[in-house]
């Protein structure tokens, strides 16, 4: 049995790969076996189950066995595995999103055969992981996982009513397959992040985070073809004002990108999903991005009410009294002996701010 890291011998073995550097089965099923496989797909498999169960039961099958890792927080950790059998069955997981693939040719009944014996071995929902988009040096795009855990909020006391009403079909549409834009927009501090984090935690899909630099770079032929391999993803990308906001004079080519990403016909290939955050006012965002069909969701965060502003600081057992709306961010900052004032206007030269048409 040969164990290797499947981005060595990119030269020899290139056929096998994708531009940026990850294994095609279909190619590694044609190299090795000189065929054209069917393929059968489970969702939602545990990677160490289905390693355990082939060492314990087809170890002397084996032919080969190639496997991806990287490094943790901790520890190095496997991301996905491949097995070539000698009956001529591929067989690879991906522990990012738990997708178990089983490559044949004309023996069916044989993959068949191993599809119902790991079927079960679901991996159980924990804390989500999102995968960050990464620019090598050689200037090709990876991705890497980051943990993440469910904060601690309580929507119905941290949200005004009107997200409370709305989470649940904003929730509905991200788990569809198909392609779209969500935008989350408001002033600094009104909770845009926490929300996602809640949201993404109730999610079982692979969730991409995108930096607001790398997303003015949509149209780079690298990340066209990483999404090809990630498809059905939902990509975010927070304080994306240089992606989203309208260039009269300056062609905005990421925009563009968005636009065919989110309702065009390579939206309708790869059914991704995006999801978009800002601070600025919505009349500077660019307008086809509002158009009905691509925009699944919009919504602005705001400060909380009054009413909701005083039952979350009794909450937290903050003995203040205020008298105006707060946001959650100045809510979870107060001390104990903050005396609430409304600030006044400033006189004076300042910024202009972005006003909405």
């Amino acid at each position: 049995m040969v164990q290797s890291n499947p981005k060595a011998n990119r030269s020899s073995d290139f056929n096998m790969f994708s531009y940026h550097g990850e294994i095609q089965n279909q190619r590694m099923f044609c190299f090795f076996f000189r065929e054209v496989p069917s393929i059968k797909k489970v969702h939602n498999i545990d990677l160490t189950k289905v390693v355990e169960w082939v060492e314990n039961n087809k170890s002397e099958l084996v032919i080969q066995k190639i496997t991806d890792e990287y490094f943790g927080a901790k520890s190095l950790n496997l991301k996905s595995v491949i097995y070539l059998f000698s009956d001529r069955i591929l067989l690879s997981v991906d522990s990012f999103v738990g997708d178990m693939e089983v490559l044949f040719h004309d023996n069916e009944a044989q993959a068949q055969k191993i599809i119902d014996s790991l079927k079960d071995f679901k991996k159980e929902k924990s804390n989500n992981n999102i995968l960050i988009v990464t620019c090598e040096p050689s200037g090709l795009l990876d991705l890497r996982p980051v943990k993440i855990s469910a904060p601690n909020t309580n929507l119905e006391k941290c949200y005004n009513d009107d997200l409370i009403t709305r989470h649940e079909s904003i929730l509905e549409i991200l788990k569809k397959d198909e392609s779209g834009l969500m935008l989350f927009h408001g002033e600094p501090g009104t909770g845009k992040s926490t929300y996602l984090r809640y949201l993404t935690s109730q999610l079982n899909k692979k969730i991409i985070f995108l930096s607001p630099g790398l997303a003015g770079n949509l149209d780079n032929p690298h990340f066209a073809r990483l999404l090809l391999d990630h498809q059905n993803a939902i990509i975010i990308v927070e304080d994306a004002e240089e992606l989203l906001v309208a260039r009269e004079n300056e062609k905005n080519s990421g925009i563009s990108m968005l636009l065919n990403l989110t309702d065009g016909l390579l939206g309708s290939c790869l059914n991704i999903q995006f999801i978009c955050t800002f601070n600025i006012q919505l009349g500077k965002i660019d307008k086809a991005l509002l158009r009905k069909g691509r925009l699944k969701a919009l919504y602005e965060f705001t400060a909380l009410s009054l009413e909701k502003t005083k039952a979350l600081i009794h909450d937290l057992n903050k003995n203040i009294d205020v008298k105006e709306p707060m946001t959650i961010a100045d809510i979870y900052g107060l001390g104990e002996n903050f005396k609430y004032e409304k600030q006044p206007k400033a006189v004076g030269f300042k910024l202009a701010s972005v006003e909405q048409n």
